[in-house]
């Protein structure tokens, strides 16, 4: 089953929304969120967690080698303020 790179899933939106769907199909995914606090329970679900900013080209291709090459990008970050970090994302894809 193809894994799921995600970006934005450690919140309670669309991200967290994305995650439950990528979960119940019991499909492989990594994710990068910001905030440490949220890493503990994704990674009780088995989530493979990156904690940093999406912003930072090191820690986006580090997820992006933990998910290989096949994997599918799923962002949900925010619009145009965070602009820097969808940029990141596409550059280290």
């Amino acid at each position: 089953m193809t894994p799921w790179l995600l970006f934005g899933a450690g919140g309670k939106g669309v991200g967290a929304r994305t995650l439950e769907l990528a979960l119940a199909e019991q499909r492989p995914v990594v994710a990068v969120i910001r905030h440490a606090d949220a890493a503990t329970k994704l990674a009780q679900q088995g989530v493979q967690v990156f904690t940093g900013d999406a912003c930072d080209a090191s820690v986006v291709a580090a997820a992006c080698r933990a998910t290989g090459p096949d994997a599918l990008i799923i962002s949900t970050m925010g619009g145009a303020q965070d602009y820097l970090a969808h940029r990141t994302v596409i550059d280290e894809a």
